[in-house]
């Protein structure tokens, strides 16, 4: 009995141990994310002004943000509250939960697994990002100014790349996440348990996009009928039949 109760004490005090970097670990990678989110938004806003220094702006690009701001509120999204919140427990389950489940392993069998991981990971995160580009590449992104606010985060490629950008400049960055996933597993199993929350995303900003770019030749063609400034604004307001 008492030899039941000693392991009993070992596998809690492992399960409380593996929760507890775990959360640390979360924590950390999430200040760590939030920071660089800020960081690569400002620099890629900076990249597209520069780009735009000797471009003069339709009066369809005035209405960019309230375009996008209609667009959001017909079509739904995650949220940044939710999606914020979400994607650090998922990370955790991948991280913590997954290293309890996995501790009667090798640890290269946790590092196999790790690497593994990371690579449908990778793999999910990259094919999904495919829909928002293939969006973002029809003209008429550009020519409503959705491309201010619209744009890819990855610090290794340009605002609006392609595809086949996306593959060839983030390779090396792909090879670094694998080598610290087989080295750190948990970094792989975390990346895989988030991978579906940025798939999701991904394929939600690619809607966005597209409804947004109808919105925009709504607002386009109320332009070239003469409205003013604030019948513009009135039509986007009761846009999908509810208001701001």
């Amino acid at each position: 009995m008492s030899n039941d109760e000693s392991l009993e004490d070992i596998s809690r005090r492992e399960f409380i141990k593996k929760m507890t970097f775990g959360w640390i670990r979360t924590i950390a990678l999430t200040g760590y994310h939030v920071f660089a989110v800020k960081y690569v938004s400002l620099y890629k806003r900076l990249q597209i002004a520069e780009s735009k220094v000797h471009e003069e702006s339709s009066r369809v690009q005035e209405f960019a943000e309230d375009i996008l701001d209609t667009a959001y509120r017909t079509v739904g999204t995650i949220g940044k509250a939710k999606y914020t919140l979400m994607m650090p427990s998922a990370y955790f389950l991948g991280d913590a939960l997954g290293g309890y489940l996995l501790r009667g392993y090798s640890k290269l069998a946790n590092r196999n697994i790790g690497l593994s991981s990371a690579v449908i990971g990778r793999v999910v995160d990259i094919a999904s990002t495919f829909a928002t580009l293939r969006a973002i590449k029809d003209p008429r992104f550009k020519e409503y100014g959705l491309d201010d606010f619209i744009f890819e985060l990855n610090t290794q490629t340009s605002p609006h790349p392609s595809p086949y950008q996306v593959i060839e400049d983030t390779a090396l960055q792909s090879g670094a996440i694998c080598a610290a996933s087989w080295i750190f597993p948990f970094l792989g199993r975390g990346y895989l348990t988030v991978s579906p929350l940025i798939a999701a995303n991904n394929v939600t900003v690619a809607s966005l996009i597209y409804h947004a770019l109808d919105i925009g030749d709504k607002v386009k063609k109320l332009v070239k009928d003469g409205k003013n400034d604030k019948e513009i604004k009135e039509f986007l307001r009761q846009y999908g039949g509810s208001e701001k």
